[in-house]
């Protein structure tokens, strides 16, 4: 992997090199997790990861197939899960 070299500004924003972006899988418009973290060695570290909205029940991943109830995305298993106790 690359290394970035950047500043922070006066208001502390840095840019993400695009081919940073790229290599993410990160496109303009798709939300980005930012959390502190210590590397190996303790050094303190900033964590960027691209956003994943999990499903409302179990936290399950979304991507592949979501279901919106209430007003809340639901995991295909759940909906299995939910139309069995239903019977």
């Amino acid at each position: 992997m690359q290394n970035f070299i950047r500043s922070v500004d006066k208001q502390r924003r840095i840019v993400v090199p695009r081919e940073a972006l790229k290599a993410a899988g990160i496109k303009p418009g798709d939300l980005v997790a930012l959390y502190s973290d210590k590397d190996i060695d303790g050094t303190p570290t900033i964590v960027v990861e691209k956003f994943w909205e999990g499903c409302a029940l179990c936290g399950g991943d979304l991507r592949k197939q979501a279901t919106v109830l209430y007003e809340k995305k639901i995991c295909a298993d759940c909906v299995e899960k939910l139309k069995g106790e239903s019977e």
